[in-house]
């Protein structure tokens, strides 16, 4: 007696049909897999911003020297709107260790203004001190140092 293999290939291509599609459907989420833990959120690397220098096209410095008996301080670079609102720069702002702090400036933000620096005894607290305004270094290699009694 002759069997037809035409059944058995149908019935093993259901099989691997099923199969695939059990383990790539759609609709599945993660809460079908609870004992998996949840992927962490990837955060980016933020910019260099602190005094080494990033590697890349020759930028300058800004540099920050205020009273250094006020020990460790709070310094805030803030750049002035159109409106003559100041606003923090999300980049340059930290500690000043014994009254000095320097930030690395851009090409792209070359001859760009008005800035001007504010130092506070911590993040929020009232100014100790306010900068005269100013303008960030128009070439490469140049140290813009601004002076807060």
């Amino acid at each position: 007696m002759r069997q037809r293999p035409l059944p058995i290939l149908l019935l093993c291509t259901l099989l691997v049909l099923g199969l695939l599609w059990a383990g790539f459907h759609p609709l599945k989420s993660s809460a079908a897999y609870p004992h998996l833990p949840p992927r962490p959120t990837v955060v980016p690397t933020p910019v260099p911003t602190a005094t080494a220098a990033p590697s890349g096209p020759r930028g300058a410095r800004i540099r920050l020297t205020a009273n250094p008996h006020l020990g460790t301080i709070w310094s805030v670079v803030q750049w002035q709107g159109g409106d003559g609102v100041w606003h923090d720069v999300e980049g340059w702002r930290g500690e000043a260790h014994r009254g000095v702090v320097s930030w690395w400036v851009l090409p792209k933000d070359f001859g760009t203004g008005p800035f001007r620096w504010v130092i506070e005894a911590h993040p929020g607290a009232p100014p100790l001190g306010v900068s005269p305004s100013f303008y960030l270094p128009s070439e490469a290699d140049g140290v813009l140092n601004v002076t807060i009694p």
